[in-house]
């Protein structure tokens, strides 16, 4: 199948977009399309770890999935991993400020308007 189409519908079934919430039959469409290396799934995989939705908690996973989709080039990843530096979204990652500015620096040179 498409892997972005995998994705999306982990996403619908994970979070109970327009159905009840399945985070268990919806966590193996997002690792397929993670695995993929799409993007939005790449960074929905990484959330997931990070918030404990279908699998168990575990940030330090969460980072290797945004990190990946991060050097895979997509800007808006980038943007949010450079934010999570800066310590912009809690303690999910150590905060590390010049790590936040380079990412944030190279997610805006990738046209990200965030």
């Amino acid at each position: 199948g498409l892997p972005q189409a995998m994705a999306f519908y982990g996403g619908v079934v994970a979070f109970g977009w327009g159905c009840d919430p399945d985070p268990k039959g919806g966590i193996p469409w997002i690792r397929k399309g993670a695995e993929k290396r799409v993007p939005f799934a790449m960074q929905m995989y990484a959330m997931c770890y990070f918030a404990g939705v279908g699998v168990k908690k575990d940030p330090a996973e969460g980072l290797k999935w945004l990190k990946a989709a991060a050097d895979d080039g997509s800007p808006l990843v980038t943007c949010l991993l450079g934010e999570m530096y800066m310590g912009w979204h809690g303690d999910l990652v150590p905060a590390d400020p010049a790590e936040g500015v380079r990412l944030l620096r190279l997610a805006a040179d990738g046209g990200c308007a965030v």
